[in-house]
Parts: structure tokens; sequence; C-alpha cells
């Protein structure tokens, strides 16, 4: 299980960007003349596709860029967080999780849930013909499903 990582950004915009192991959260803060309001956005980590980082300038503040789907016949939607070079130490590990999970999503297609259930009938026709153990069936199902990951 990886750590979960906050981050907070105080300009151009006051923004917190919350990573757990399922969802990427950025909770904004709005100002429309006097009043602010917060707009959180929810990204899975699972429906990430890109990740581009800008970076800042002299004169104009840094952007990173998600471009992710939440379902897979949703259209795809796009994230920016600006942020300045101050922020650029924070921000640069978050690409960088964000870049492995986007590579990770490249590996986990469609086709393989088909690919991944008949390998694992395969592997209980094994057992129930005697050839492995049940401890054995579970580890390879496991090891296939990708579910002791970290």
């Amino acid at each position: 299980m990886k750590r979960q990582m906050q981050i907070k950004i105080k300009k151009p915009t006051v923004a917190a960007i919350n990573l757990t192991d399922k969802q990427l959260t950025l909770v904004e803060t709005i100002r429309h003349h006097l009043r602010h309001r917060q707009v959180e956005t929810v990204v899975p980590l699972k429906g990430i596709n890109q990740v581009k980082l800008q970076l800042p300038k002299p004169d104009t503040p840094g952007q990173l860029h998600v471009s992710y789907r939440v379902e897979k016949a949703a259209p795809e939607q796009k994230l920016t967080v600006a942020f300045l070079d101050s922020d650029l130490s924070f921000i640069q590990p978050l690409q960088e999780r964000l870049k492995q999970q986007v590579e990770k999503n490249k590996q986990w297609g469609e086709d393989d849930f088909v690919a991944n259930g008949q390998l694992i009938m395969q592997y209980l026709k094994m057992r129930d013909a005697g050839l492995l153990t049940n401890e054995e069936f579970e580890a390879k199902k496991r090891e296939i499903l990708q579910l002791d990951e970290s």
C-alpha cells in the first residue's frame, strides 16, 4: 500500500491535492467577486491516461495537466493545476506517481480481462485435476489479478 500524498498550493490559486491508492482529489478555492467557494474534483486513478508537466517561468505559473475518463465510455476530461516555482519540488513527485499509474493503466486493458479469465480457468482445471493445491491456485489467481501489488 502506497502512502497518501497531500500537497497544498497557495498561489496563483489556493488548492489542495490529495493522492490516495484509489483517487486523486483536487480542492480549489474559487473567488467570484467577494465570495469564495470550494470546488472538488475527484479523479479515479484507473481512469488517468495522460500526465503533462509545464514548468513555471518567471512570468507565468507552471501547470500540471491530467487527462482522465471517469468511465471507459465517458468522454475524456482534463484537470489542470497551476503552481509557482516554490511548489515545483512537491509537484514533481506527484507527477512521477501519476506517470507510473498511467503506465500501469496501459498494461491493464480490457483485452487482459478476457485473457486473464481464461488463464485462471486453466489453473482451475489444473487444480481440479490435482496438479495444483488450493493454496497454489489462489496464489496464481492473486498474481494474475494483480491483487498483491503495492
